[in-house]
């Protein structure tokens, strides 16, 4: 694929079979709805992982990944940011076979194209032990405050972009 210059991709991951490790495909839904007329954002719900990101991820120049964790002691709807730079390092296995610090790291010894800015809102989920549809009622106080956490750091972009253009 080639890269569109100013790119943005919303990437939502999970599964809505697995409970609230769909939340953020709810988040990306809403997501949808409100940059609809924005032609540079594209909001893709995916429950890819692992090394078939890299072929999502390179041709954007920003991404904003939204997911779900159940490490840490973190109350469940509790959102954690994360930045390309926290990243860098290999600390464990992944659940996901290869994970985002895998597929960056793979990505730059390859010299691939990769987004030059990388954000990850992590939303806390308790373990899912079940299959079922639908989220929790912690998650789904928590998913507004998720979607405008996602809205605000795509808004910035946007106007940045807007910013450069206009310079």
């Amino acid at each position: 694929m080639n890269r569109r210059a100013e790119s943005i991709l919303a990437l939502a991951l999970g599964n809505d079979i697995i409970g609230d490790d769909g939340v953020a495909l709810d988040a990306a839904r809403a997501l949808k709805e409100t940059f609809s007329d924005e032609p540079n954002i594209d909001v893709v719900e995916s429950a890819e992982s692992g090394l078939a990101l890299l072929d999502i991820l390179s041709p954007y120049q920003r991404v904003l990944l939204l997911d779900s964790i159940e490490a840490g002691d973190l109350p469940a709807g509790e959102v954690r940011e994360f930045s390309r730079e926290d990243f860098h390092k290999v600390l464990g296995p992944s659940p996901h076979y290869a994970g985002l610090p895998e597929v960056i790291a793979l990505a730059d010894k390859l010299g691939m194209d990769f987004p030059s800015e990388l954000r990850v809102l992590a939303m806390k989920i308790d373990p899912q032990e079940e299959f079922r549809q639908g989220l929790s009622d912690d998650i789904l106080r928590a998913l507004p405050d998720y979607i405008k956490q996602a809205e605000q750091i795509l808004r910035d972009w946007t106007k940045n972009h807007a910013r450069n253009i206009t310079h």
